[in-house]
């Protein structure tokens, strides 16, 4: 059992302190189970003193689950431990040294004993002054208790490395196990998909428009995504109104694309599709004739709150140009020379990547009354409207972003460890009832020669952009289609003569 500490529950902030004194030992494993099952043996919650069992009554009832996702802080002796970065000398001992290479006493001081390899889990001893505190179970990977340690030592790294990549084979290991799956109806653009307050997504196909049932179009995950939700009427004190789609698991993917993107299983929304405050969202089952494999609804209704974050994951968006030919074309051109804006980009070798500054490399959007639509439907007081221009050959490609400035409740607890913050959270996705194309016929002399006239192409482009972008990754294909990565990647796609979208 625990003790020589005090917990105490905060439900309005979702923050459980820990205040420790000398020789406590925590089991970072079971804490959470232990607290909630001694809060259970009482008939109702409280704020616990294990020491001197003095019992304070809280309002709350939490559950385990609740409790798990709370923000953890830990004291010794009233210090808050946040980590500290690894004495380079003295491998996994984390302090900070005196002028005189000494450790300082005053400040906490952490050394780490590996015990179990394979689960990156040890024992943390924090000292501070004359007090001493125990971690059981703590692992470096997770930061346990919101204790980060930074490893600088070469042989301490080298073992984070090989616990990484034992993690991530392990992880591989499970996804490779066989996965029930069935038959399963997709969504078409006539279901009804709500949030779990009452607010009604809105259904267009774009991607999914070619597929269709008795002329009911599909609903591809490129369709879905960042669809708005209106009428959500859950009130601002207890987080506002769902607006948008914010997220979409594999889980509730069909198992093969169509049209190069997903569709999305009827069945499977609740488990796997979120609106920006983190509900779930509900699609009412209507039978239509499609059936496509995908994962079994047992396979996924009663998958835990732990589990669905390990799910989770945000890789660095990317914006891939795929130049060719012509539409069959399997490779893509290489480029070695092209315009940002007036300013002449060449080399010998291909270009395989832009790193474009939205403030510094962008400008304002050329076209007004696209720029007046748009506000209409993204106003400035929350987005930001940036234009990226590029010429190959005859071809002008104006790119339009449309960058979110604040994030979705369910992305700021990731966001907080989120390595690409520069390049925004999520994906873009391509608006494709604003997409132009003009070509401009301009005289070079005043013959009605149509041969003496030069040709102008100018592809116009929106995007809605990761939520907080301050970058873009503008990449170029290289090699064949199938072997390049996919992961978190918007492709656009060029052929000389036009633009033509994923879907056509």
């Amino acid at each position: 059992m625990l003790n020589k500490y005090i917990i105490s529950i905060h439900s309005s902030k979702k923050s459980v302190y820990v205040f420790c004194k000398d020789g406590a030992c925590i089991d970072c494993k079971s804490i959470y189970e232990e607290c909630l099952m001694y809060l259970q043996t009482q008939g109702y919650n409280k704020e616990v003193n294990q020491e001197s069992n003095t019992q304070t009554n809280t309002e709350v009832s939490i559950t385990l689950e609740e409790l798990q996702s709370y923000k953890p802080s830990l004291f010794l002796d009233s210090t808050l431990l946040t980590g500290s970065s690894e004495i380079e000398s003295n491998p996994f001992l984390f302090g900070e040294l005196d002028k005189d290479n000494t450790i300082k006493q005053d400040t906490p001081t952490y050394h780490f004993s590996p015990k179990d390899e394979e689960n990156n889990l040890g024992t943390l001893t924090i000292f501070l002054n004359a007090s001493t505190l125990t971690l059981l179970n703590y692992s470096l990977l997770d930061s346990s208790l919101n204790i980060k340690l930074e490893l600088t030592n070469k042989e301490s790294q080298e073992k984070q490395d090989k616990a990484i990549i034992q993690r991530e084979q392990k992880q591989h290991k499970e996804q490779l196990q066989p996965l029930s799956i069935a038959m399963l109806h997709p969504i078409l653009e006539d279901n009804e998909m709500k949030c779990s307050h009452g607010g009604v997504v809105q259904l267009k196909s774009n991607l999914g428009k070619s597929i269709q049932d008795k002329n009911i179009p599909f609903i591809l995950e490129t369709d879905l995504l960042y669809s708005s939700i209106v009428g959500c009427p859950n009130p601002p004190i207890s987080g506002g109104p769902c607006t948008q789609v914010a997220l979409i698991l594999p889980s509730s993917r069909g198992l093969k694309k169509h049209n190069e993107d997903y569709p999305i299983m009827q069945d499977l929304v609740s488990s796997g599709v979120f609106s920006d405050k983190g509900v779930p969202l509900i699609c009412i089952p209507k039978p239509n004739s499609y059936k496509i494999n995908a994962p079994s609804p047992t396979h996924t209704k009663n998958i835990t709150k732990e589990a669905l974050k390990a799910q989770i994951e945000f890789n660095k968006p990317i914006l891939r140009l795929h130049y060719k030919e012509h539409k069959s074309q399997q490779d893509n051109l290489p480029i070695t020379r092209f315009y940002l804006f007036d300013n002449l980009k060449e080399q010998e070798s291909p270009f395989e990547n832009l790193i474009l500054d939205y403030q510094s490399d962008a400008q304002g959007i050329s076209d007004k009354d696209l720029e007046k639509e748009l506000l209409q439907s993204y106003p400035d007081k929350e987005y930001q409207h940036k234009q990226i221009n590029l010429q190959f050959g005859v071809h002008q490609i104006h790119l339009v972003f449309i960058i979110p400035q604040s994030l979705p409740k369910l992305f700021k607890e990731y966001y907080k460890n989120y390595k690409h913050k520069d390049y925004g959270i999520g994906k873009y996705k391509p608006l494709f009832n604003y997409s132009k194309d003009i070509t401009t016929y301009t005289k070079i002399t005043d013959s009605k020669d149509i041969s003496l006239q030069s040709i102008s192409i100018t592809h116009t482009r929106v995007f809605l952009s990761p939520f907080k972008a301050n970058k873009l990754n503008f990449t170029f294909a290289l090699g064949l289609d199938d072997y390049l990565d996919k992961d978190n990647i918007t492709e656009l796609k060029i052929v000389i003569g036009g633009v033509y979208d994923e879907g056509e």
